[in-house]
């Protein structure tokens, strides 16, 4: 029995957006972002009186620097309902030498739906997003069991509530 010990660095984030209320019951927005994920360059691993056990004392990762490009909008359709709508496009930060069936991932492709309702002191949404991803085939990988195609996608729902106190 030992102790398990690792550190992650999370990446600095640079964004900037805009928004602009085109009417008075339209609102449209723009964001672009910066992501270093460059920083990641290893996955440090401790396992404290086992670290003999381990081939390497660390996971190489190399993942790269990202940037994010979004457009959104909100259209007000009377005082209590609000619909909402967007796109985002994802560079992935994982290149073929480190990608790993454990967290697979590539450029993504990212449209959202939702809608709120507001009443009073209350608020409810409700969110949509569906993450299309682009098809990868790594071939490059030190590791021959990770060499395949990649087929990814993914769904989030989110529903919300909230009281002004």
């Amino acid at each position: 029995k030992t102790d398990f010990e690792s550190e992650i660095e999370f990446p600095a984030i640079a964004a900037v957006g805009y928004g602009i209320q085109a009417t008075d019951r339209l609102h449209i927005g723009a964001d672009i972002e910066w992501i270093q994920f460059s920083n990641f360059d290893e996955l440090p691993l401790d396992i404290g009186l086992n670290n003999p056990l381990l081939p390497i004392p660390a996971v190489p990762q190399q993942w790269e620097d990202t940037w994010t490009y979004g457009v959104s909008a909100e259209y007000r359709l009377n005082e209590s309902w609000v619909v909402r709508g967007g796109y985002k496009f994802m560079e992935t930060p994982i290149p073929d030498e480190t990608l790993a069936p454990t967290l697979p991932d590539a450029d993504r492709h990212l449209l959202t739906a939702g809608i709120g309702y507001a009443s009073g002191a209350h608020r409810i949404d409700l969110a949509y997003a569906y993450s299309i991803f682009d098809d990868r085939s790594v071939s490059g990988s030190p590791d021959p069991a990770f060499n395949a195609s990649y087929d990814l996608s993914s769904h989030l729902i989110a529903i919300t509530y909230g009281i002004e106190l």
